[in-house]
């Protein structure tokens, strides 16, 4: 079962991890089954559930187009995902991950090229993250 987001290739699927523009430092997690919203009747069908606070909304279609990050859910042990390591002037695509340090994933939250400035690699990391070319996992 997978959503698409209108006028792209990608697809939601249950248990992604998602940010929306208008939202953006909320986290929501995709999710599709019976939920209740607003006092309503329950429905069945997409909605977004918000990490922090537990609050559940229905997928707008508004939220569909303004999605900047998608954190797929886990795969598959049969399935392989890709970690690249930051490097200055290296050209990052959307959802891609990437690392610094062992331990710690960053996915890039729009297309970019990253720093490359006379400072230290570290401070072109720093740079990118507050730039918010990339977010923490």
């Amino acid at each position: 079962m997978q959503l698409q987001i209108p006028n792209t290739g990608k697809y939601l699927v249950p248990g992604d991890i998602i940010r929306i523009g208008r939202f953006s430092d909320i986290d929501f997690e995709v999710q599709y089954g019976w939920y209740t919203w607003g006092g309503n009747r329950p429905f069945m069908g997409w909605s977004l559930r918000n990490l922090a606070t537990g609050d559940v909304k229905p997928i707008q279609s508004i939220d569909l187009i303004d999605v900047y990050m998608i954190s797929h859910a886990p795969t598959p042990a049969s399935e392989t995902v890709t970690l690249y390591r930051y490097a200055p002037a290296t050209v990052y695509r959307l959802g891609q991950l990437l690392y610094y340090t062992i331990g710690t994933v960053y996915q890039a939250a729009r297309d970019f090229t990253s720093c490359d400035t006379e400072e230290t690699e570290s401070a072109d990391f720093a740079a990118d993250i507050a730039a918010g070319n990339l977010i923490e996992l």
